[in-house]
């Protein structure tokens, strides 16, 4: 029988086989890294939309039932039940109200705190205190629920059987409730988010 000759690679071969596995490598690469962008990506939307549902559960139930319960701040001043740009704000505050919520140690009543709604350096803050008439030592609760935010805008309607939804210019009266709370978010990245609550406490 007659032996077969082994042979090895040329340095041809050997080039060639190199330049196709750069190919497929750099292909790869660019394919594994588009994917990691695209999952980065998504991991980012779905933590803003988590953390947009967890911000706006709270802003809910703050919106929906505020009530015509004046307070007196720290200095003794009385204050209207709900108040939205005002002088009375501090540099940055969004809107101050009285709200009611359910309470979870006696089902069927419902307690009042007094809770304010702030913007500073890019994110969505909102304040509480333990009290409705606090004094100069009551500590503020503070939680932060968004970040990464250009910037938040509160708006405040009356509904008007004729034009609709009116714009509400000052509510520093004690017993008025606006009919409709509008909130505008503007992201970093330029995408909005928008709501409007019904006050269902409203007249």
């Amino acid at each position: 029988s007659q032996m077969l000759k082994c042979r090895g690679f040329s340095l041809l071969e050997m080039i060639v086989a190199i330049g196709i596995f750069a190919v497929i490598a750099t292909i790869a690469f660019a394919t594994l890294n588009r994917f990691l962008d695209d999952q980065a990506l998504f991991e980012q939307r779905l933590g803003r939309l988590t953390a947009l549902q967890q911000a706006f559960t709270l802003i809910e139930q703050d919106m929906h039932y505020p009530v015509t319960r004046p307070v007196r701040d720290g200095y003794g001043d009385e204050q209207a039940a709900i108040i939205a740009d005002s002088t009375q704000l501090q540099p940055g505050e969004l809107i101050r109200l009285t709200a009611s919520h359910a309470s979870v140690s006696v089902p069927g009543t419902s307690t009042l705190s007094r809770v304010s709604y702030r913007f500073e350096d890019g994110e969505l803050l909102r304040v509480n205190w333990p009290v409705l008439d606090r004094d100069q030592d009551t500590p503020e609760i503070r939680r932060l629920l968004m970040g990464g935010l250009l910037d938040v805008r509160v708006q405040l309607f009356n509904a008007e059987q004729d034009a609709g939804l009116t714009v509400v210019e000052t509510t520093e009266e004690p017993d008025q409730l606006p009919d409709a709370i509008e909130w505008s978010l503007i992201f970093e990245d330029g995408s909005s988010f928008r709501r409007i609550f019904e006050v269902r406490n409203a007249g």
